[in-house]
């Protein structure tokens, strides 16, 4: 995760996009206390309900559903295997630039 985030952040992050990150579990957590400790603002989203609404690291957790995923944001995604292929269906329809890091 940590070679993945290097080269993300040297490569494909843009701050002018505002970041959204998919998945609320320790994947995703390890990418949010990334970006809390490099001053990244971004939006957090899982389609956990017993997740929503939650404060970790400072940022709230959002629903899913919520989150328009347009041309001008960039999705880094980090869920497990068996949420994969939901989320994947959901994102493919959307303009935004994804990143999987699964």
């Amino acid at each position: 995760m940590a070679l993945k985030l290097l080269y993300f952040h040297k490569i494909d992050f843009d701050e002018t996009r505002e970041l959204v990150l998919f998945g609320a579990g320790k994947k995703a957590k390890i990418i949010a206390k990334n970006w809390v400790e490099k001053g990244i603002s971004f939006r957090w989203t899982t389609n956990n309900p017993k997740k929503i609404g939650h404060n970790i690291y400072g940022v709230i957790l959002e629903e899913t559903n919520k989150i328009s995923l347009d041309s001008h944001k960039d999705v880094v995604v980090a869920i497990a295997s068996k949420e994969y292929k939901e989320i994947r269906q959901k994102i493919a329809d959307q303009t935004c630039r994804t990143f999987w890091f699964c």
